[in-house]
């Protein structure tokens, strides 16, 4: 079966093929509020949306998921 070819500038993503220079946070800022507050859960929402976390943020060094607890001593620092 032969593939359709995409333009090697792309790849895939939810929304279909976007620009291979399109970041995470570009693409996430993108969507609307609903949508990003349903991604983050509410309590992580607040937190990002008051700018007291980022992306890196929601990780420790070894790729766990921080609890909201744990993000929100790390916001208050």
């Amino acid at each position: 079966m032969d593939l359709p070819e995409f333009d090697p500038s792309t790849r895939a993503s939810m929304d279909g093929q976007v620009s291979d220079t399109l970041d995470f946070k570009e693409w996430f800022d993108s969507k609307g509020a609903a949508f990003q507050a349903k991604w983050l859960g509410p309590g992580r929402y607040e937190l990002w949306q008051k700018g007291k976390i980022t992306f890196r943020d929601l990780v420790d060094q070894n790729g766990r998921e921080l609890t909201l607890k744990q993000l929100a001593e790390l916001a208050d620092d």
